[in-house]
């Protein structure tokens, strides 16, 4: 069974005023395959994207994909947002951990053991570092961190990928989350399957970047609900 974990959702306009006009409200949805190939994804990101517009429906939807064509196939009316402007701006977050961490069995820690991380101020902060510096290089990247800080929400819809099996697409994900909130931006996280978790990364991230979510469903009520305890 689904389950909601938390909601911080506050009321959101259908437009936003900017020097006396109301423009439309901009959303940025992160899907589980840029290439558009899985069956499974497409069709939750067709819900999420229809759902999105049954509440906001004058809204501009961008969504992450290297496949305009495939997009514009399978939801028509949204803007591609190519995922390689996004990773040129990763930031190399590397958290601070206390030596005094032992690790649990087979050499993976257990989720009772607390990892000792900088305050998530700090470490949300570190994140913000990096929007500036971009943004104050004039580099390529700075074009996605133009485009994050424009947005209005950005919303991860249905996958499994937060887990150790694809860290390196979660951590992207959850560290362009950590980076709309450092830009003042809202983000949620529906139909999300967490875990299982042990990378010390992965988990420090999740830790760092959840609490912040306005909404973060998931789609079972077990396992995922034991990664986010």
């Amino acid at each position: 069974m689904a389950q909601l974990v938390h909601t911080n959702l506050r009321h959101f306009s259908p437009g936003r005023l900017q020097v006396g006009i109301l423009t439309a409200m901009r959303i940025l949805v992160e899907n589980g395959t840029y290439e558009l190939r899985n069956v499974g994804d497409i069709a939750m990101l067709q819900v999420c994207v229809t759902r999105l517009r049954e509440h906001f429906p004058a809204a501009d939807i961008y969504v992450l994909s290297k496949r305009a064509e495939r997009l514009a196939r399978y939801v028509p009316g949204t803007i591609q947002v190519d995922p390689a402007l996004r990773d040129a701006w990763l930031p190399s977050l590397v958290p601070q951990y206390a030596p005094s961490l032992v690790a649990g069995s087979l050499g993976r820690p257990s989720y009772e053991q607390e990892v000792q991380l900088e305050d998530p101020f700090n470490a949300a902060a570190r994140i913000a570092f990096e929007v500036e510096r971009t943004w104050q290089s004039g580099s390529e990247a700075r074009e996605f961190i133009d485009l994050l800080g424009s947005m209005d929400l950005v919303v991860a819809c249905g996958g499994g990928y937060l887990t150790d099996d694809f860290q390196e697409h979660a951590c992207a994900v959850l560290q362009m989350m950590g980076a709309a909130a450092g830009l003042g931006r809202r983000f949620a996280l529906f139909g999300q399957g967490i875990g299982p978790v042990h990378s010390l990364k992965l988990l420090s991230l999740l830790r760092l970047v959840l609490p912040q979510s306005e909404v973060l469903a998931l789609r079972e009520g077990t396992d995922s609900v034991a990664v986010c305890r």
